[in-house]
């Protein structure tokens, strides 16, 4: 069986509320290859798991998979203004079409820097989201509030964000993150992305 086929079986586990069926499965993969899943969040003891090479994201208890060896999402620290945000990096077509789709929780400072920007919709997004347009040196051009679909996964209308001006960048953190911490128009925000 691939892990393709592994992980939509622990995901139809899920969904029909057979938590130890899908803990088994995503376990049993681990053991066999412990960098084949990173962990993207955690909160209220439930982690949030990446499968690298496909991008399946699945929700475990923390307590089930605490002995795993697993590593955690690669981030980088932003300076926005006197605030600092821990930032995945989303440089491939692949990661910037994942966004953050399918996680249900993101960790206070942190977000996602899309080094391409473009046009930004909130399918199977169940996070608000604040999204900011940067030019290539940082300049802060637009910031817009995304909020979450009435039914993220069949979405009726699609909220769609694109900058006004022409931005080389985006970032998307969580909603209200930019207003909380005094972030405009205009403002540096400090970033090593080529």
């Amino acid at each position: 069986m691939s892990d393709l086929d592994k992980l939509l079986k622990a995901k139809a586990h899920s969904d029909n509320r057979d938590y130890p069926a899908k803990t088994t499965i995503v376990r049993d993969m681990a053991k066999l290859d412990p960098k084949a899943f990173y962990i993207d969040s955690e909160k209220d003891g439930i982690l949030g798991l990446t499968h690298k090479k496909l991008k399946f994201k699945l929700h475990l208890p923390k307590r089930e998979i605490q002995d795993l060896k697993l590593s955690k999402a690669a981030s980088v620290p932003l300076m926005l203004k006197t605030a600092v945000v821990r930032v995945e990096i989303a440089d491939t077509d692949e990661a910037q079409r994942q966004g953050l789709s399918n996680r249900y929780f993101m960790p206070a400072n942190h977000g996602m820097l899309f080094t391409k920007a473009g046009s930004y919709w909130m399918r199977e997004t169940y996070i608000p989201l604040d999204l900011v347009f940067l030019t290539k040196t940082g300049t802060v051009l637009d910031i817009q509030e995304m909020p979450v679909e009435p039914n993220p996964k069949y979405p009726t209308k699609t909220y769609q964000c694109r900058s006004a001006e022409k931005a080389a960048m985006a970032l998307e953190l969580s909603k209200g993150w930019c207003r909380k911490n005094n972030v405009n128009i205009g403002d540096q925000v400090k970033v090593a992305v080529k």
